[in-house]
């Protein structure tokens, strides 16, 4: 037996239909899993980030939004190798029916197109690195001099100016009340005064 015919009577106009080889094989493709999407981009791979589950990377196309890249371990070596060179990935791809443009593309494979090292050159990152020094920690007292902040010697500086108003926020926003005796809290939206007389 090579082929299978039948007609489906269930509808106002019958529909006649034929099994064979052919459709054998579509229908136990469809069994074993949906059909990949697979898609080829180019771009240059400007950002990868490695973390133990879930690395990905961004490539930025000639023409077009950046596409975020799923990828496995097994590529971890030439993605290090291809940051900021031109790429070529290719991979099951996740689209935007709506906005009809790729999602993300989860890579099978990716290779550097040294033909088009010149191309894209201006999304490149320029200017001075970050000063060796950026990621030391420093101690409270050198962030302070750092930045000129001297350590206050009379905190009654302050009355009146930013606690009173820190306070009435935090009671605001608590919905506290607050009991003031000498009115410094009049005048606040939102602030409910009890006096006590």
């Amino acid at each position: 037996m090579d082929r299978i015919e039948f007609t489906l009577n269930h509808r106002a106009q019958p529909l006649r239909a034929l099994y064979n080889r052919d459709g054998y094989t579509r229908v136990q493709q469809r069994i074993v899993g949906p059909q990949l999407n697979k898609r080829t981009i180019e771009g240059r791979l400007l950002m990868a980030d490695f973390k133990e589950r879930g690395s990905r990377l961004r490539v930025h196309p000639s023409s077009g939004d950046p596409v975020i890249c799923l990828f496995s371990e097994s590529l971890r070596d030439e993605v290090y190798r291809s940051i900021l060179h031109f790429v070529r990935v290719t991979g099951e791809a996740k689209e935007d029916p709506v906005l009809n443009k790729i999602v993300s593309i989860t890579i099978s494979d990716i290779e550097r197109i040294e033909a088009k090292e010149d191309q894209a050159m201006e999304i490149l990152p320029s200017g001075a690195p970050l000063p060796g020094d950026f990621w030391q920690a420093m101690s409270f007292d050198e962030l302070a001099a750092a930045q000129g902040v001297r350590p206050l010697s009379d905190i009654d500086a302050l009355v009146g100016v930013w606690p009173d108003a820190w306070i009435a926020a935090t009671a605001v926003w608590h919905h506290i009340s607050l009991v003031s005796h000498d009115g410094d809290f009049v005048g606040i939206a939102g602030l409910e005064i009890i006096r006590e007389d």
